[in-house]
This record gives structure tokens, sequence and C-alpha cells, in this order.
């Protein structure tokens, strides 16, 4: 029997995917055992083809060898590909992150501060309590803390999980010991996402406050734009309540990148 057009490789990156798909209750236990039985003695002749070409074996020992395993691997080419071909469909788009604020530009002419009466300290302006900024540095919200360490972790799991992958690829474990640290991968990331999936309200909240905080910060942004133009502000006013509002502005378009993520995985465990 030829497999003109597979290779070793190939039928150990469908094993792999017929085992993800068995953990994840998308194949039947009969369906695996018979799926993995072809692959497997696929993957055998594959070799034993391979030791024949090197000269390792006779046609002869093929022959015997080849025997049963022919019969088993029957129609394995077209289980390969199919396996590859939703390996290799594209995901779907990831959600655009939340645009910059437009920088602000400066005009030319702007009103002169007032001159420090002689052997007075010149007056620092000062914020209207309407126009406090929260300082640059703020704590981040209690609710974001334990989330963001959450995300890192699965994070770490899937580069593990990656990995796992990569030895059952190149045959430094088998089957058996992928199947089980692939499944003790797994319950770390439900019991995490399951975690997240508790605080889902508080991250829908969290993530609407963040935005309209952020479309009042630009509209006060625009506000002082104005006001320095109309000469209504001095350009040190306008300097330092603007760059409170960036920092400010910064730190909340990372909140908001935190919380969809959060609530993007919330939705993908969902669906697993």
């Amino acid at each position: 029997m030829e497999f003109s057009g597979l290779d070793e490789q190939q039928v150990k990156r469908a094993l792999l995917k017929l085992s993800e798909k068995y953990l994840l209750g998308e194949v039947e236990k009969d369906e695996y055992e018979q799926l993995k039985v072809k692959l497997e003695s696929a993957l055998t002749l594959v070799r034993l083809r391979e030791s024949l070409r090197r000269g390792e074996i006779s046609e002869e020992e093929y022959e015997t060898m080849a025997g049963d395993l022919e019969s088993r691997a029957g129609d394995v080419e077209s289980v390969v590909y199919n396996l590859l071909a939703e390996e290799a469909a594209p995901s779907p788009p990831k959600e655009e992150p939340v645009p910059e604020a437009p920088a602000p530009e400066i005009p030319q002419t702007v009103a002169k501060p007032e001159e420090p009466l002689e052997g007075r300290a010149p007056i620092e302006p000062s914020l209207s309590p309407e126009e406090e900024i929260v300082e640059e540095g703020a704590e981040v919200p209690n609710l974001l803390k334990p989330v963001q360490d959450m995300l890192r972790q699965l994070e770490d799991l899937e580069d593990k999980r990656a990995r796992l992958k990569e030895l059952f690829v190149k045959g430094e474990i088998s089957d058996d010991t992928f199947v089980d640290l692939f499944l003790d991968l797994r319950r770390l990331k439900e019991e995490l996402v399951s975690k997240l999936e508790e605080k889902k309200s508080e991250l829908e909240d969290e993530l609407m406050e963040s935005k309209r905080a952020m479309r009042d910060l630009e509209k006060e942004l625009e506000v002082l734009r104005a006001k320095v133009a109309l000469g209504q502000i001095t350009e040190i006013e306008y300097d330092v309540k603007r760059e409170k509002i960036e920092s400010e502005l910064s730190r909340l378009k990372s909140d908001i990148e935190t919380l969809q993520k959060a609530l993007s995985i919330i939705e993908e465990g969902r669906v697993e």
C-alpha cells in the first residue's frame, strides 16, 4: 500500500487533531477508536516504508510486516486530509483595539499669562472640582487585579499545551501520556474560565463604565483645545490638564483591553 501524499509528520498531526476532537467531545468513542487504529496503522506503514527506502529492511520483511496494517489503514489519506483541513481553518478576526486619543493641535496664538506681582511666586494653575483628573499611576481597580492574574495563567497554560503538542508530534511522548497531560491542562483552563465567568457581570459593568469615562475624558480634552484656542485658558493650564487627561486615557485604554479579553475568553470557554 502506498501513501504517496503522506509523511510521518502529517499522520502524527492527524492523530493529535483526532485526540483533541475526542477530548472536546466532538467525536464519539467508537469513531475515535476506529480512526485511531487506522491512523496508527498508517503511521507504522509510513515508518516501514522509510526503513525499506533506507535499506534497513528487505522487500520480503516489509511485505510480511505490512500485511495486516494495510487493511487496517484503508482510506487513511482522506481521514488525514480531512483532519488537517480542520486544523488549517482560519480563526475568527480579533476584536480591534480601542483607538488612541488624537493628539491635540496647539494653536500658535494664545493668551499670555499674567505677570506675577513682584516678590511673589508665580501662581500655579489649579483645577476646578469638575476638572479634577486621576493622577498618573492610579491604582488598578480591585476587579482587574485578579482578572489580569488569571489571564496571565491562561496564557501560560496555552504555552504549555503548545509545547505538549510539539512533544507528541515529535514522538517524544506516547498517545496516552499526551491525553493524560492534555486533560490536566484542560481542567486547569476550565477552572480559570469558570472563575472568570463568575465575574462576568462585574466585568461587563466595569467595561461600560470605563468606556463612558473614556468618552467623557475625550470630550473634556476637546473642550480644553477649544478654550486654549479662544484664549480662555493659558497654554500652561492647557498643558497641565492635557497631560493628566492623556495619562488617564492611556490607563482606561489598557483596562478596556483587559476587560474585553476576559469577556472574550469567557465566551470561547462556553463554546468549547
